[in-house]
């Protein structure tokens, strides 16, 4: 393949190129750091997707026999899958592509092909599809960011438990549950507004009735 040198860069497209490569500097250094964190960002997802209360305990018997489901996230799993499969992808091109042709990682497991991939980096950034992969992996980050974001922490709730009348209740994202001790009930955000709505209602009707 010839080189161009005058080439603006792929990923941001508005620096030169370095080099024989065909993205900048910054969206090197940048890229490398992506690469790094969707292993950080795949665990993330695993510890948001399901977001047990502390009451659950999957080794008793007593967790198998709740009536309270298990609050599940499906858009973290599916980010998790994209992850998985997108750099698995990427690890299959290079190793088909490069000559001589590299020993692939030993899994498919993100924690394997992430540090992988960025170990090939030198090589993929001087390919015309660096930016490309430099726009996937990027595309990757906003994504689990979106879907899972950092901030997200335990707020508590005003009302009492529907099920164990304790104050207890706090929500993370889209999850309420019953946690500091309480009885392990979950419910989604919605719900709890809905609760919100019933509770208020009821105090209205007590009040006219007293003002009758």
């Amino acid at each position: 393949m010839t080189h161009q040198h005058n080439r603006t860069c792929a990923a941001c497209r508005q620096r030169p190129a370095w080099a024989a490569r065909w993205i900048c500097v910054p969206c090197y250094l940048a890229l490398r750091e992506d690469l790094h964190g969707l292993v950080g960002d795949y665990r993330w997802l695993g510890e948001c997707m399901v977001l047990l209360p502390p009451s659950w305990r999957t080794s008793s018997i007593r967790a198998f026999r709740t009536e309270t489901p298990i609050p599940f996230d499906a858009r973290m799993s599916l980010q998790r899958d994209r992850i998985t499969e997108t750099l698995a992808y990427w690890a299959r091109m290079v190793v088909e592509a490069k000559r001589p042709r590299p020993w692939p990682p030993h899994d498919v497991t993100v924690e394997a092909t992430a540090p992988w991939l960025t170990t090939q980096l030198g090589w993929i950034v001087r390919q015309e599809a660096a930016g490309d992969f430099d726009r996937e992996i990027r595309g990757l980050r906003v994504d689990t960011d979106r879907v899972a974001p950092r901030e997200l922490e335990w707020r508590s709730l005003p009302l009492p438990c529907p099920r164990c009348g304790q104050l207890a209740l706090s929500h993370n994202g889209g999850l309420v549950a019953c946690r500091r001790g309480g009885c392990g009930h979950a419910m989604t955000l919605g719900e709890y507004h809905q609760l919100e709505d019933e509770i208020a209602a009821a105090l209205a009707e007590r009040r006219q009735a007293q003002d009758a």
